[in-house]
């Protein structure tokens, strides 16, 4: 996995841009509150603060998202750290990069 499993502090930037990773890849997948919180494990109050930014993503939450989301992690890591444009994830070029 990305982090390792590890629980360790995430930059505002970094935690910004994939939570709207996340969120559009949500969005995307139709996937309602209650399912994301029955997968991850977690309690839907604490999906719900996930969901609104308001509460930190931690290396391990990241991980954990983006393997319910089916998220490709390169491409995310691309995305988000290296071109902090958490949008280009999808967009069909970026893709077949």
């Amino acid at each position: 996995m990305y982090h390792q499993g590890k629980a360790f502090a995430v930059s505002a930037d970094r935690q910004r841009g994939f939570l709207t990773l996340f969120r559009e890849e949500w969005r995307r997948r139709g996937l309602t509150n209650p399912e994301v919180a029955n997968r991850l494990g977690r309690s839907l109050s604490l999906v719900v603060k996930i969901k609104a930014g308001r509460t930190p993503l931690t290396g391990h939450l990241i991980d954990q998202l983006a393997e319910i989301l089916e998220i490709d992690v390169i491409r995310a890591f691309f995305a988000v750290d290296i071109l902090n444009e958490p949008m280009i994830y999808f967009d069909p070029v970026f893709l077949q990069s």
